[in-house]
């Protein structure tokens, strides 16, 4: 694929049904790609996959990447309140690991 469209003109837009979106987003990170397509809290879905949950949580690609130290400055505590804002007020599901963690009390290490 990227011989023909190259790593510097692609996107990765990736949903996290299986657990498995990160992992993806690292190995097209490895491969050069540099853009890629999430929603904060992991919310959304697909009309067409049954079942299927939201796209990649933007802020666990975030936490990734700044502790790899590939981005830097990342407004965690402000991420998190927005999402607490989307499932409390708005009522949206969202699927993110990190803001369960510090929903039950856990912390982010190394921000």
């Amino acid at each position: 694929f990227l011989k023909f469209y190259p790593a510097e003109k692609t996107a990765l837009h990736l949903h996290d049904t299986y657990g498995l979106a990160l992992s993806c987003a690292e190995q097209g990170y490895r491969m050069g790609i540099r853009r890629f397509d999430g929603s904060t809290g992991g919310v959304g879905g697909c009309p067409y996959a049954k079942g299927a949950t939201g796209n990649m949580a933007s802020e666990s690609l975030l936490y990734s990447f700044s502790r790899q130290n590939r981005v830097h400055s990342v407004p965690f505590s402000e991420i998190l309140e927005t999402i607490e804002h989307m499932a409390t007020d708005l009522k949206l599901t969202v699927h993110s690991r990190l803001y369960e963690i510090v929903k039950r009390g856990g912390k982010l290490y190394g921000i």
